[in-house]
């Protein structure tokens, strides 16, 4: 008997109530998984770059709250990663080929590691799992690190992503498989169930309430009011995988001070701000500041503040945003607390923190506070996230002894999230290829990743192709003029019209590998 043969019947009972519920889902990927399957069978050994974006684009459809989507595993096989993994195509059309034809799991397994041991940009331990699931998804499955961690959860085994071999990926199948077979479960859904069961099992399905509000630099920094939501909720608002968050969730519980990284206009703060909500779980609250030259320690921690009584005026101690946030988290030690820090390089992180950067790592310690000379440690119970642009390579320029106390989680430009956005709101799919023409341009010019555009710069409601052109002269032309400042010459590669006719070439691909009629 399998180990995933002896799940709870609660367990087994949900798992057969979420394969109901996905009946279009399964659909919608199977017939997305079929056109991709087509097209390598139809071009194997000789797949272009729009072909094979457009083989991961199927692989990522799916089913999210408001339609068709295109973010089954992101991050993998889109964005930059996407970027990279179509650069090497001389490199992986033999590759993919040799898989196609491969005659047993013998020959698999050693094409496998060849695969891997080739290192190509992109495509990692995932990409060649994706070529084999399309090529018989009764056989194979996708591997990820989150769905394995997902498996071994599910088997009860501690040891998680260990497909360093062919060999290793042949059992990880084998054990996809029998969990598949126990519960009569399709090969289109075998990701989704197996993050639906590492999701925590009693959930309700909630959104933040509709009135919720942030405080401004200018109000010192005040709680949100948040209703609860799930992760699957807080995976349909974003657009981004349920994986992305549960790598935050494991991080958060080495350390409790995370920062979201990456170019202007990814979202990071937006992403930020639901995932603070998904943590609280209306339980405790959200509190956000924005740091700026000007912001200070005492602004921060605790601050001696001019008051007048009795027509004296006299100096008080006035405790900050981060050691209010700490207080109300003492006296609930049930709930959690976050503190979103927007701009969090823009201030003078050293200045600000002070004796915090101690006790962010030492949670129960205590130090003397130098004006309210009272004890303080931080809660437990206390979170910190923080955001920051990456394009004045500011992470580099922190604090070493700072960056010890933090994780730092990339936000990658994301074409398919665009994408995901425009289908939601009955936009043209082509500006979704518009932004990603952009970047594979940007990068083939020598423009590193963290100066990259981003997606949120299009994600505006009501988009269309005149709005598009308003934007694009407003925002994107200036940046352009700022990246080649020293290169004027390459600027007419980038102009919209230019764009836009590459962006309709990357879209023209058909689902049969051939042409499609605008």
């Amino acid at each position: 008997m399998s180990a995933s043969s002896n799940l709870s019947p609660d367990v087994s009972k949900r798992i057969a109530e979420w394969i109901r519920d996905a009946e279009q889902d399964r659909q919608v990927r199977e017939k997305a998984e079929a056109s991709a399957r087509s097209l390598i069978a139809e071009n194997l050994g000789r797949l272009t770059e729009a072909q094979l974006r457009q083989v991961m684009k199927h692989l990522n459809t799916c089913v999210g709250a408001n339609g068709v989507v295109y973010t089954r595993f992101v991050p993998a096989f889109m964005g930059h990663n996407a970027n990279l993994v179509a650069s090497s195509l001389d490199r992986l059309n033999p590759l993919i080929e040799e898989l196609w034809r491969a005659d047993d799991d013998a020959s698999v397994s050693q094409i496998l590691d060849g695969f891997w041991a080739a290192n190509i940009p992109g495509a990692g331990r995932s990409f060649p799992t994706a070529i084999l699931y399309l090529r018989n998804p009764k056989r194979y499955a996708v591997w990820t690190r989150n769905l394995d961690q997902s498996l071994h959860g599910l088997l009860g085994t501690r040891t998680t992503h260990r497909v360093r071999s062919g060999k290793d990926y042949l059992r990880y199948c084998e054990n996809i498989r029998q969990f598949l077979a126990d519960h009569d479960i399709p090969p289109a859904l075998h990701d989704n169930v197996l993050w639906l069961l590492s999701s925590p099992p009693d959930e309700p399905e909630a959104t933040p309430a509709p009135d919720e509000t942030s405080a401004t630099p200018a109000t010192g920094g005040k709680p949100a009011e948040t209703g609860r939501i799930t992760l699957r909720a807080l995976s349909a608002e974003t657009l981004m995988e349920p994986g992305f968050f549960q790598k935050l969730d494991r991080l958060l519980l080495d350390k409790k001070q995370l920062v979201l990284y990456g170019p202007p206009g990814t979202g990071k703060t937006f992403v930020a701000l639901k995932y603070a909500e998904y943590l609280t779980r209306g339980e405790g609250d959200v509190t956000t500041v924005q740091f700026h030259p000007s912001y200070g320690y005492e602004d921060f921690v605790e601050g001696l503040r001019p008051v007048v009584e009795q027509g004296q005026l006299q100096y008080r101690v006035e405790p900050g945003v981060f050691r209010q946030v700490c207080e109300r988290a003492r006296a609930r030690p049930e709930s959690r607390f976050v503190l979103l820090i927007d701009e969090f390089n823009r201030g003078n992180l050293p200045r600000i923190l002070g004796e915090l950067l101690f006790l962010l790592e030492r949670r129960g310690h205590n130090v003397v506070l130098p004006y309210s000379k009272q004890p303080f440690s931080v809660p437990e119970n206390v979170i910190v996230l923080g955001t920051m642009n990456s394009a004045d390579r500011s992470i580099a320029l922190l604090d070493l002894a700072l960056r010890r106390r933090f994780h730092f989680v990339e936000v990658q430009p994301n074409e398919e999230v665009l994408r995901a956005y425009l289908v939601q709101h009955g936009r043209e799919e082509w500006f979704a290829d518009l932004l990603g023409a952009l970047n594979t341009e940007l990068e083939k010019a020598g423009i590193e990743r963290d100066r990259l555009v981003g997606h949120s710069h299009f994600m505006v409601r009501d988009l269309d192709e005149d709005r598009l052109e308003l934007i694009w002269g407003a925002t994107i032309e200036p940046l352009l003029r700022e990246l080649f400042f020293s290169e004027p010459e390459k600027l007419d590669a980038f102009s919209f019209e230019q764009l836009r006719k590459q962006a309709e070439e990357r879209a023209e691909v058909s689902p049969s590998g051939g042409e499609r009629p605008l």
